[in-house]
């Protein structure tokens, strides 16, 4: 193997390694921070999924630019770091509770429903 070959195996192998570190949060539950843009798998687009607790935080912390949630509740927030993650929220239109609780100027730029 040419040291190019082996420098580069190192490094694919390092990045491995911190993105299956950085998957493990708290008590081994999966942590979302780790992706940054939605998984596509056989056609279908998934979001790392977070508890609603953990998305209320992100947005209370000022750290999500674009959130939205669905008709079953889905909710989908883009940070500010361009990371994707999902939740549900516990009845439909808690997002917009916690949309009023903020901040001023702490909400999404940019929020929808469908």
């Amino acid at each position: 193997m040419t040291r190019l070959a082996v420098l580069f195996s190192v490094v694919l192998v390092a990045s491995i390694v911190v993105l299956a570190t950085d998957g493990a949060g708290r008590g081994g539950e999966a942590v979302a921070e780790a992706t940054r843009i939605p998984i596509q798998t056989g056609g279908m687009t998934t979001w790392p999924t977070v508890s609603w607790t953990e998305a209320v935080t992100r947005l209370q912390e000022c750290r999500v630019s674009e959130a939205g949630q669905t008709h079953s509740g889905d909710v989908f927030l883009t940070m500010k770091d361009g990371r994707h993650v999902r939740s549900v929220e516990p009845a439909l239109d808690d997002l917009w509770d916690v949309f009023d609780s903020l901040p001023e100027g702490c909400g999404p730029r940019s929020m929808w429903t469908e």
